[in-house]
């Protein structure tokens, strides 16, 4: 059994003697033990230190869940980023905007949001910036198309799925690019990105003369904007609207560029939506008929196991 096992007993407990959670502890080898003094089998009068215990050990597991990792893109610059592994073969890219990092708190916050619903994701630092090697650049959008490609292309080599990549203003736009030019990520998820790349990016030696219309995007597409963001006005989601023909859009009233004050409603918008990817990828599998030929063929089914198993008061010996 190489699952994380967390065994809880009350010291009081008259149903199952607390001896058999010290049984657990000897015969399991990645087990952890904690005795709540005094409780009884229910946790009478110590529920609130039964759930702080369980909260506490859910967020270690998350913490250790998370590692960092390290991919060289094509011009040979190591790309830094953070794995939350929830256990899932689908995975989801978080792409920072300009002038920030993957610790910004909006990819913070979104992969975070993303575990609690059990999925995984990784944060990355683009060329220049973060942690990752390289030199900072304005503009450099379909470099960060190649970052975004050599991320999507390690994930694919170690047999995940990417099912969504998520980007926030210019990390947006990077992404709408690599759907562009790659087609092997059904869905983009767009917040606050430009529609107008040659009108917006105006700095001295740029070359953009990029319309998307120019481009063939078939990807499930979907963006948020904010209704007050100045930056780019939220028009830039009705532009998109007109030109992406797989496209969805939602309006988060009163946020900014940033999503200041709507950090809650554009996690819970986001996280939403790629469930709603998940689950028509799912549908769809079920009429493949190469997939269905795959699993008649196995002679046991498959299951999801789980990584943690949390034990309250178990029984040690079952006859």
């Amino acid at each position: 059994m190489d699952d994380r096992v967390f065994t809880i007993h009350g010291s009081s407990d008259p149903v199952i003697p607390v001896e058999d959670a010290y049984e657990f502890a000897k015969i399991l080898p990645n087990h952890k033990l904690h005795i709540i003094e005094g409780a009884d089998h229910s946790y009478t009068n110590h529920q609130d230190e039964l759930a702080s215990v369980v909260v506490n050990c859910i967020k270690e597991t998350l913490l250790q869940d998370r590692k960092k990792v390290i991919i060289q893109n094509k011009y040979g610059y190591k790309l830094v980023g953070i794995l939350h592994e929830s256990g899932t073969e689908e995975i989801v890219i978080l792409c920072h905007g300009g002038r920030a990092s993957k610790e910004n708190f909006i990819m913070t916050n979104l992969a975070a949001a993303l575990e609690n619903a059990g999925i995984s994701s990784f944060r990355f630092d683009f060329t220049g910036n973060g942690e990752s090697e390289g030199s900072f650049e304005i503009g450099g959008f379909w470099r960060e198309a190649d970052d975004i490609h050599a991320v999507a292309q390690h994930f694919l080599k170690a047999n995940r799925t990417v099912i969504a990549i998520v980007g926030h203003s210019k990390g947006a736009n990077a992404a709408i690019l690599y759907a562009s030019k790659y087609n092997d990520v059904k869905t983009i998820v767009n917040l606050s990105g430009t529609h107008d790349l040659k009108n917006f990016w105006k700095e001295s030696g740029m070359k953009v003369s990029l319309s998307w219309r120019q481009h063939q995007i078939n990807d499930r597409f979907f963006t948020v904007h904010g209704s007050a963001d100045i930056q780019i006005p939220a028009l830039a989601a009705v532009e998109f609207d007109k030109i992406l023909p797989n496209h969805k859009f939602h309006i988060i009233e009163g946020a900014d560029h940033v999503y200041s004050d709507h950090q809650d409603e554009l996690a819970s918008v986001v996280v939403n939506f790629i469930n709603e990817t998940l689950n028509k990828d799912k549908v769809s599998s079920q009429f493949n008929p190469a997939l269905m030929s795959k699993f008649s063929a196995m002679d046991e089914p498959a299951y999801d196991v789980p990584q943690y198993v949390l034990n309250f008061s178990g029984l040690y010996l079952l006859n």
